[in-house]
């Protein structure tokens, strides 16, 4: 079998990844957009970036990354000021620095820690 390539290992992450984040928190199958909350089945939600996904170091992170309806995620580009006043609201100031940081480091993946990243959120 031939070894996969980190770009071919990162969009697996990707995919499990977004399952993760719109699953979690969802009830009976329903979760509500972290920007403006509107509740729809998780299905149909998206996985929404704060700091781009572009930034390897917050592409993954737990916080950085909040479930979003189309319409803040895409036509409102991620609702920005809306996702940076709940992020404070939720997780605190501190956190949200750390964040703020954590996004301004550097960051290349190695192909074992994208094959552990997609363990850890294949099991959850």
């Amino acid at each position: 079998m031939k070894k996969k390539s980190i770009s071919q290992l990162k969009k697996e992450v990707d995919k499990i990844f977004s399952l993760f984040i719109r699953q979690r928190g969802s009830i009976k199958g329903y979760n509500s957009c972290f920007t403006c909350g509107l509740r729809r089945e998780w299905k149909k939600l998206q996985c929404g970036h704060f700091i781009s996904r572009t930034h390897s170091n917050t592409r993954y992170d737990e916080i950085n990354c909040q479930v979003q309806c189309f319409a803040c995620n895409v036509w409102k580009r991620g609702n920005i000021a809306e996702f940076a006043a709940r992020l404070i609201e939720k997780y605190g100031q501190k956190e949200f620095n750390n964040l703020i940081k954590k996004g301004r480091q550097l960051k290349q993946f190695t192909e074992k820690e994208l094959l552990e990243l997609k363990e850890k959120f294949k099991n959850v």
